[in-house]
Formats: C-alpha cells, sequence, structure tokens
C-alpha cells in the first residue's frame, strides 16, 4: 500500500532536554544572544508581587524536581537564531535568577552554595525545536501540546498571534500606552485579556459593536470577520482615543481607586455600548457626555451604582450581538430617563478575566 503521509505538512521537530545553564547563557533579554524572543512577542507580563511569586515558584520546581513545561524553540531559515515560540517567561525566569535578579528563599543565586548551584544548573527542561516552521504550524503544536489542558479563547489567539486580526490587536491595543494609563496603569500585554481586545479591535475595525465578542470561534469564523480580516488601524486609533478622552474625563470628575479603573477594560462592561452610539451617532459630543454620567453614576457608589450597573447587565461578552447590545440600550435609555427602574443583579463580564 503506498504511503498517504501528505509530506507537506510535516513539521521538522527535534525533541530533547536542554539543561538550564545552556539556557541562561545562551539567553538575554536584549536578544544578544542565540535564543531569543521574536518580533511582537508580548512584554514582560509576571510583575509586581504576583510576578515575583510566579518566578519563585518555577525556581522551587527546578530545586524540588517538580515538572516543568516544555519549551518551543523555532530555527527561521537563513539564520543561526533560535525564537523562543512558547515559554519565554519560563527562559527570562532563568535568566532573571541566574543574574540575581531576584531572591528564592531569601537567597540570590550568587549566595547559594556551589552544590545548590550546580544543581539548578544541571536541571535540564524539554524543548521542542521546529526548523523553519509556520506560524500555523506552530499554532497547531501549541495547541497539541496542551492537549488535555482546557485552554481559553486568548490561548487559541495567543497561539495565532501572528495572524493579522491579532497581531495588529497587539499593535494597536496591547501597546497603546495611553489606554493602558487611562484604564488605571494596565498591563494590557497579559495574555489573558488578548481575548478581550482582540474583540475590541474587531468590533472597532468593522464598525460592527456586535463583533466584540471574545468567542475564539465568532472571531475567527464569523461572517465579516476571520483571523486574517484586514484591520482599519485609522478608525480603531480614533475610537480608541475617544475612549481614553472618555476615561481621562471620568477619572477626573470622579476618581477612584485603579483597582476600580480596571474594571472598564472588558468590552461587555462599558466599552461595547459606548462605542456602538459613538460609532452610529453624528454628534459624538453628545455620546461622550451621556457616557461620561454613565460612568459616574457607575462609580458613584451606593443603589445608583447598582442601579447603573444593573441596567448594563449582559449575559457576557462571549455572546454579544447587535441584538443584544441594542436590547442593552434600551434598558439603559429607559432607566435613564426613569421610565423603567432596574433591578436584575448585575452579572458582571468575567471572560478571560485574569491577570498574569
Amino acid at each position: 500500500m503506498p504511503s498517504i503521509i501528505n509530506y507537506n505538512r510535516r513539521v521538522h521537530v527535534h525533541e530533547r532536554p536542554l539543561s538550564i545553564l545552556d539556557l541562561v547563557t545562551e539567553f538575554n533579554p536584549d536578544n544578544s544572544g542565540s535564543i531569543v524572543i521574536p518580533d511582537g512577542q508580548r512584554l514582560w507580563a509576571w510583575k509586581a508581587k504576583k510576578g515575583l511569586n510566579k518566578q519563585q515558584k518555577l525556581i522551587d520546581s527546578v530545586f524540588y524536581g517538580f515538572p516543568i513545561p516544555s519549551i518551543i524553540l523555532n530555527k527561521k531559515r537563513n539564520s543561526r537564531n533560535l525564537e523562543i515560540y512558547d515559554g519565554r517567561h519560563r527562559v527570562e525566569t532563568l535568566w532573571r535568577f541566574y543574574n540575581d535578579g531576584f531572591k528564592w528563599e531569601d537567597h540570590l543565586f550568587s549566595e547559594l552554595s556551589v552544590e545548590d548551584q550546580r544543581v539548578f544548573c544541571e536541571r535540564t527542561l524539554p524543548a521542542t525545536i521546529t526548523q523553519n516552521a509556520t506560524n500555523e504550524q506552530l499554532a497547531d503544536m501549541f495547541i497539541r501540546l496542551n492537549a488535555g489542558v482546557p485552554l481559553k479563547d486568548s490561548d487559541l489567539l495567543w497561539a495565532r498571534r501572528d495572524m493579522s486580526l491579532v497581531r495588529q490587536t497587539r499593535e494597536l491595543v496591547c501597546n497603546n500606552e495611553r489606554l493602558s494609563a487611562a484604564l488605571g496603569g494596565l498591563d494590557l500585554s497579559a495574555r489573558p485579556d488578548l481575548a478581550n481586545w482582540t474583540a475590541l479591535t474587531a468590533g472597532l475595525s468593522t464598525q460592527n459593536a456586535g463583533n466584540m465578542t471574545t468567542s475564539f470561534v465568532r472571531l475567527a469564523g464569523d461572517p465579516g470577520l476571520g483571523l486574517e480580516m484586514d484591520v482599519d488601524a485609522v478608525y480603531v486609533r480614533t475610537a480608541l482615543n475617544a475612549f481614553c478622552d472618555l476615561l481621562e474625563e471620568a477619572n477626573t470628575m470622579f476618581p477612584v481607586l485603579q483597582s476600580q479603573q480596571r474594571k472598564f477594560k472588558k468590552v461587555g462592561k462599558v466599552a461595547a455600548f459606548y462605542f456602538s452610539e459613538w460609532m452610529a451617532a453624528e454628534d459624538k459630543s453628545l455620546v461622550q457626555a451621556k457616557w461620561l454620567a454613565i460612568l459616574g453614576r457607575l462609580r458613584s457608589g451606593g443603589q445608583v451604582a447598582k442601579a447603573m450597573s444593573a441596567a448594563l447587565n449582559t449575559t457576557g461578552a462571549q455572546n454579544l450581538t447587535t441584538t443584544k447590545i441594542q436590547q442593552t440600550l434600551d434598558q439603559v435609555n429607559a432607566y435613564l430617563a426613569g421610565v423603567l427602574p432596574v433591578v436584575a443583579l448585575d452579572n458582571d463580564d468575567d471572560d478571560d478575566d485574569e491577570s498574569d
């Protein structure tokens, strides 16, 4: 029987363990080594106390023999470098500890005994090294390696981060310093929020807030969307600037803690409804004034805030549609007009709401 293997689909893979010493001597965050961070990778996300705890737990796993997930490295044609496709934070954490970037068990690496340093340096990590793998092959590899692990929409989008919609989302939103500041210094590069930002970009680019869904299936396959869609970058930037104007004015007029500012990152909280009216309005200043008053109510505390939040109640950003957005806007407008007393509980959108 002839072979049924499609050799055009075969990925050239070499799997082998790499010692930590090899990793930390070949890697440098400034990309001066042979193991490099490719262009477009997210920024360092393991920050503050929570991030330090993640780094220390990884070092703990090194010393006490706990399993450490495989890293994926890809070697491109005509390049001597290996690009980190998955595992950047693991590799950089090892490098940071080796270079006295933080303490484990209240000791820097240079303060450890020779024996403990040896244990660290000789520990190996499983590595999958590919040769000239395409972006789609790398994405498929990421998903297969994580088979059995519940992957979220943001994980599936991260695996396809070089496709047009996701790549431009990272450029337009994840690198937007003004938006980050307006949301209380939020780290926009955290992977769990990627579906939220992709939803925002998709809805703005298509000028349809009903497309602000965090569902990977819908983002990848709904008519008019798709991960290869051409993004209207100019329009997205204009809309994001208007949203920043709104948030900045609210932060000035109705100041709250940064943690409360960050709640407005979710497209199903305010953004989808605000943008639905902003995109359709001829006089956008009226929309800005209306939603500034709404933000004021949401930040006022007490029954007023609860009632306003209940008026904005949704079923979650995965399920946002044009019809559902309009239903919510009708309810908001009825409440603001004093026609409809809202008694529903606030069912805040929890889709992909984690901090990395």
